[in-house]
């Protein structure tokens, strides 16, 4: 905003007078919104995205890029809920679709093999946004394990959630099982176990490092 004040004195206005100051505001304030316009974490990602039938949207909202999505009739703005900034120039740390089943569409983002997070965006009416665990281990009923150590005493326990239910189970373990200060990475992902999980008739198995072999069972 440009505030002008009378005066009797010569005006010395290098642009010459108040009129030419209040063009000159409108031209900077025309290239600024230009400017601000380039929005560097889109032109990594695009405005629109069909993933498995679900239209995605990506849109710049001020200094942030925020997402909109269409299902068969369901449309969900997340507003600031999943939002980032309009600078972000690293594509693995922008939120993209991984995978989908009837009622959620899963979103994953990180910064390396550690450093990740998993969202759940409803694909219906009753469902909410949720944050989710680390590992996917069934997409039908929407089913994660994470792996944590406690804030105490440091021992690690394995945590399986049901998301659809909101129903969960923990497995304590012995603290000779996850050494690391992050169990998730002394996980055995070698050729034999890429995911470094099995999940099968409701037994969940979970290859380590050293060779160990740690089995569960999930009712879930």
């Amino acid at each position: 905003m440009f505030l002008a004040a009378s005066s009797n004195t010569k005006s010395t206005n290098p642009f010459g007078g108040q009129a030419k100051v209040l063009g000159y505001g409108i031209i900077m304030l025309i290239l600024g919104s230009r400017a601000f316009g380039q929005c560097a974490a889109l032109s990594l990602i695009g405005d629109s995205i069909n993933f498995e039938g679900v239209n995605i949207f990506y849109y710049q909202h001020n200094d942030q890029v925020r997402i909109k999505y269409a299902y068969q009739g369901f449309e969900l703005n997340l507003g600031d809920s999943l939002a980032f900034d309009c600078n972000t120039r690293y594509n693995p740390s922008v939120p993209k679709a991984t995978w989908r089943n009837d009622y959620y569409i899963g979103f994953t983002s990180g910064c390396g093999s550690s450093c990740f997070a998993n969202y759940l965006l409803p694909l219906q009416s009753g469902l909410n946004f949720q944050e989710a665990g680390q590992l996917l281990i069934d997409t039908t009923k929407t089913i994660y394990v994470s792996i944590y150590k406690t804030i105490d005493k440091l021992l690690p326990y394995v945590e399986v959630k049901n998301h659809l239910s909101q129903k969960s189970q923990t497995f304590n373990l012995n603290s000779g099982s996850f050494p690391v200060a992050i169990p998730l990475e002394y996980l055995d992902y070698s050729v034999a176990h890429p995911k470094g999980f099995k999940y099968e008739n409701s037994t969940l198995s979970l290859f380590l490092r050293d060779g160990q072999k740690l089995d569960f069972e999930i009712e879930l």
